[in-house]
């Protein structure tokens, strides 16, 4: 589902955070399974882990001029 909306978005990168508990340790479905799927959707996808700290660039964006001012 995050990696449709990512996708429709337009957006450039994907985390994937708050795991379920299905995905813990010892159970048939691991993160890597998630990570897989999500990629398959929207490649640019990548697993948060505690501490994780991104920079987002700030866009730069075009001023208006103004006409006969």
């Amino acid at each position: 589902m995050a990696a449709q909306v990512a996708l429709m978005a337009q957006a450039k990168l994907l985390f994937l955070t708050h795991f379920s508990p299905r995905y813990a340790p010892g159970n048939a479905l691991q993160l890597d399974d998630l990570l897989e799927g999500a990629r398959a959707i929207f490649p640019n996808t990548k697993l948060a882990y505690d501490f994780l700290a991104h920079n987002v660039p700030r866009r730069q964006v075009a001023v208006p001029t103004r006409i006969g001012a």
